[in-house]
């Protein structure tokens, strides 16, 4: 247990009292009135490192009047200790207290903008939904009402090699794709982000995923390498096949957690 300055203090404070009573105890004839019990010590000594003073007692002698100066001086500084160490606790309240304020609306604006954002990537992840769905929907099958194909398989994909007019829908996913990674960027560098565990894994997970598993270039270009037998390459498409899978179930999870914490 970690002793506090004011309670050394105070404990030095009582032990010079007594240390000095008992030197006036034991001392014959320091004061005018001659002898004096140990109480009585107690009291004078008392007196006097307080600079009270003895209206009828005085020191009879040059040792006893050094002793009692020397008490005196002593006392002077403690006065000075307990004021200045009274001083630094207060000012360390108040500086507590003003940082706990600053933290409290640092925290607040925070939140504040932090919602503000989150409405702004909503927005922005609405129109990577668009794009997610006109990309797993081959053109002759897109209707107003249809749903987003979320489980949609390996084989529904294979229409975007076959013209240049398909491989445009893959260019806007990819736009919508860019704005993404952008403002999840500069999501990450929230400390509300950092703290929510599974929203900053998240975020991680799906930036790592548009790094390394990038095949655009290979699907965007015009010279698509083809087999002996004349069929296309999809080897690209099967890369653009698993990140789809992954990056779209990490986009829920950061979606739901962005939701939560604007509630909150």
């Amino acid at each position: 247990m970690k002793i506090k300055t004011s309670h050394i203090l105070l404990i030095t404070y009582i032990v010079t009292i007594i240390f000095f009573g008992f030197i006036y105890s034991n001392i014959p004839n320091i004061f005018n009135d001659g002898y004096t019990s140990f109480t009585k010590s107690l009291f004078h000594s008392t007196a006097i490192i307080t600079t009270l003073g003895i209206k009828h007692s005085f020191p009879a002698s040059g040792f006893g009047m050094s002793v009692i100066a020397s008490e005196a001086i002593i006392g002077i500084c403690f006065i000075a200790l307990f004021a200045g160490n009274f001083w630094k606790t207060y000012v360390y309240k108040l500086q507590k207290a003003h940082t706990l304020s600053i933290k409290k609306q640092y925290v607040t604006a925070n939140k504040r903008k932090l919602n503000m954002f989150t409405d702004y990537l909503l927005l922005i992840f609405s129109e990577y939904r668009i794009a997610y769905k006109q990309l797993m929907t081959p053109l002759s099958k897109i209707s107003r009402n249809s749903k987003l194909n979320v489980d949609f398989k390996y084989s529904e994909l294979k229409y975007l090699m076959e013209n240049s007019a398909n491989r445009a829908v893959v260019e806007i996913f990819y736009q919508r794709l860019d704005l993404c990674n952008e403002n999840l960027r500069e999501l990450l560098s929230n400390p509300e982000v950092f703290k929510n565990k599974p929203l900053h894994h998240a975020i991680i997970s799906f930036l790592h995923l548009s790094l390394v598993n990038d095949p655009r270039n290979a699907i965007l270009s015009t010279n698509v390498s083809k087999k002996r037998d004349n069929e296309i390459e999809t080897r690209p498409i099967r890369v653009f096949y698993k990140t789809l899978k992954i990056q779209y179930r990490f986009l829920k999870i950061i979606r739901r957690e962005l939701e939560s914490m604007s509630i909150s």
